[in-house]
């Protein structure tokens, strides 16, 4: 995961992975990211430029 103009994740595992953002006031933004993947958190049609951690697990 890196932050920079906007906050993306790359899944370099062989699983699908649903990664999620911890933003503020206790909001959230998920993705599925699938293997050999990469993924950038939207909303709106603007990225997020920094979260405050990510959580991953597996999806399959």
């Amino acid at each position: 995961m890196t932050c920079g103009s906007c906050c993306s994740v790359r899944n370099i595992g062989s699983r699908l992975v649903e990664a999620r953002l911890a933003l503020a006031l206790g909001a959230s933004a998920t993705l599925r990211v699938g293997p050999g993947q990469s993924s950038t958190w939207m909303s709106g049609g603007s990225c997020f430029s920094s979260g405050f951690g990510v959580f991953a697990n597996y999806v399959d």
